[in-house]
């Protein structure tokens, strides 16, 4: 099945909606009380009818606030077949843990399944330090600050002590992730198309040619930066290049087995790019 926008606009809106409920002090009224305004929309009972299993599944993983929407429409369904309407929040809830529905878990691995219990946690916990007002409402950006510097820097450094080296790429992989706008956003774009894969250029994942230009492009972005931290004297091209050369020495040395072969290779694509620089400006010059 393919979603159409609507439709996919509306899963976004019940994730969004229950997370609110979830983690912004909404209560187990409002919760039951918008359940009972989801089963009888007309888009959810379609995607309902003409979503397979699997699909369905995949939509859980991604949005968790969705998954908990379904976990509640499925014990809502169950109290219907036995003849029971339940009518607040209260009797409705009690009916899931007796049977044991709200100790349902989305499908995945046990790694991922783990994680997400262990973040959600956390986010009560966090939710416990705004509801005691034990900080002022100015304040409160500096504490959550606190509280992700703290998550991040500590799982990096138990990874680093695990793993050494992967520090670097943890911390450039946080940053894409900041740069697409957080997770919510990577689930709308994985969401658009049709994929779990993401990334914060939305280049085709065949794209070869658009990736290379990237890459490079960020590279000398990142270059042009790091030459201004220098003592004036040394912001010049010589050092550029110098600087370069480290960069492509040390990265031949740690990832190659032959890395004069590859050099000798990189060098040959970097006359042939340069040949066709310089036939393009001369191409350029002859229609004007």
């Amino acid at each position: 099945m393919f979603l159409t926008d609507a439709q996919k606009q509306l899963i976004i809106n019940i994730d969004n909606r229950a997370n609110e409920l979830i983690f912004n002090r909404g209560t187990d009224q409002e919760l039951f009380e918008y359940i009972a305004c989801i089963v009888i929309d007309n888009q959810f009972k379609q995607i309902l009818k003409s979503s397979k299993t699997e699909e369905l599944d995949t939509l859980c993983e991604q949005y968790t606030g969705f998954h908990l929407i379904m976990k509640l429409v499925e014990q809502l369904a169950f109290c219907t077949s036995q003849g029971i309407m339940p009518k607040d929040s209260d009797e409705f809830l009690s009916y899931w843990k007796q049977n044991g529905l709200g100790k349902a878990k989305p499908q995945g691995d046990p790694i991922t399944d783990q994680l997400n219990q262990t973040m959600t946690s956390a986010l009560f916990e966090l939710q416990k330090i705004i509801d005691k007002d034990l900080v002022k409402k100015n304040d409160f950006l500096s504490i959550v600050k606190i509280f992700l510097n703290g998550i991040i820097s500590t799982s990096v450094d138990l990874v680093e002590h695990s793993t050494p080296g992967s520090a670097e790429i943890l911390y450039a992989d946080i940053e894409a992730v900041a740069k697409m706008g957080g997770l919510r956003a990577i689930k709308k774009q994985q969401l658009d198309q049709g994929s779990k894969n993401y990334s914060v250029s939305n280049i085709d994942s065949d794209d070869i040619t658009t990736a290379m230009n990237y890459v490079g492009q960020e590279l000398s972005t990142t270059l042009s930066k790091v030459i201004h931290e220098l003592p004036l004297p040394l912001r010049s091209l010589e050092v550029f290049l110098r600087g370069i050369e480290a960069l492509l020495t040390n990265f031949l040395n740690q990832k190659f087995k032959d890395p004069h072969q590859v050099l000798d290779d990189f060098c040959e694509h970097v006359h042939m790019a340069l040949n066709d620089l310089e036939s393009r400006v001369k191409h350029q010059e002859i229609q004007h």
